[in-house]
């Protein structure tokens, strides 16, 4: 989980040096993709 965390954190770096209003959206979309990310290891990956 640590090594997909970090490949999403460095792709939300260059949000850093854009608007502050254009960061907090997509911060806040990155952060439900990563709620849905995580649901998806916990519930559907036992799975296969």
């Amino acid at each position: 989980m640590s090594y997909f965390w970090k490949g999403g954190m460095m792709d939300v770096t260059p949000l850093i040096t854009t608007p502050t209003f254009e960061t907090v959206a997509a911060s806040s979309a990155v952060r439900g993709e990563v709620q849905t990310y995580k649901r998806f290891l916990t519930e559907y990956l036992p799975l296969f």
